[in-house]
């Protein structure tokens, strides 16, 4: 339990880090699909931490309060309002969520219709799917889901929570358990090497769908400008340094990261 705990308090720390740090590079003019590339991390979920770190500043967090919930509240309108309820109320990040969506419902009622495998594997507004929708258009064993979470998603040294996936209950689906069933957003990218690794024609199906959202998002971002607000590489990477000299607590992958792209924009002439 004290090792949950850690781990726990472990990853509540490096999110909120990467949201401030790419936060700070935000407000220094740089785009988001830059800072994506600086901090080794795909657009959506940059995008997600930038929102995190604008909608909760360092003074606004209560660090018992689960990374997951401020994750899933960070999408409302007001979300230190909704931590607060959620807190409150011993909300789940699931009843967050049927929140959101019935707050979403509320506000369109009309949605854009989906094409048939985002349907089936439940893509939603960030290109995520889930563990249970991604097994299930795989066609693999339902019996097996369990051992195939375990194997391919909590126990996968190159899968990281809040990076690759989010951990979220779905205790409405399984009511008379006495365990809450676990199930996993995806991201598009850690989604295709599970679609990859199944080696089936149904597996090919869904890669060949991640393939595409990822080429889009790679389309966009090519078309950056080498400079940003009339700033100069050498000071793009100063800029950057400065980031680096504030973030104490950083975790060394981020520091190793953006030291690395500094030194190169220190090196374009």
């Amino acid at each position: 339990m004290a090792n949950e705990k850690k781990m726990a308090e472990g990853l509540w720390e490096s999110i909120f880090n990467f949201a401030d740090t790419a936060n700070k590079l935000h407000e220094k003019g740089y785009s988001v699909e830059l800072i994506a590339e600086l901090m080794q991390s795909n657009l959506e979920q940059t995008k997600q931490r930038i929102k995190l770190a604008q909608a909760f500043p360092p003074e606004k967090r209560i660090k018992n309060v689960p990374i997951t919930i401020y994750q899933a509240a960070v999408d409302f309108p007001d979300p230190q309002k909704m931590i607060k309820e959620a807190w409150e109320k011993k909300w789940t990040v699931s009843d967050i969520q049927y929140q959101l969506a019935k707050w979403k419902g509320e506000r369109n009622q009309i949605k854009l219709r989906k094409t048939p495998i985002e349907e089936a594997l439940g893509v939603d507004d960030e290109g995520m799917t889930t563990a249970k929708k991604l097994y299930a258009f795989l066609e693999l064993r339902p019996g097996d889901y369990s051992r195939w979470v375990k194997k391919n998603i909590e126990k996968n040294i190159y899968a990281e929570a809040g990076n690759d996936y989010i951990i979220f209950r779905m205790d409405a689906e399984n009511p008379l358990s006495g365990r809450p069933t676990r199930d996993y957003r995806l991201t598009a990218r850690f989604a295709k090497k599970l679609a990859m690794a199944s080696q089936s024609a149904k597996g090919e199906e869904a890669r060949n769908y991640f393939i595409s959202i990822e080429e889009a998002v790679f389309a966009k971002a090519k078309d950056i400008p080498v400079s940003f607000n009339g700033m100069s590489l050498e000071e793009q990477a100063n800029e950057i340094l400065k980031v680096l000299e504030q973030g104490d607590s950083l975790p060394s992958a981020y520091k190793q990261s953006l030291a690395k792209n500094a030194a190169k924009l220190k090196r374009v002439k």
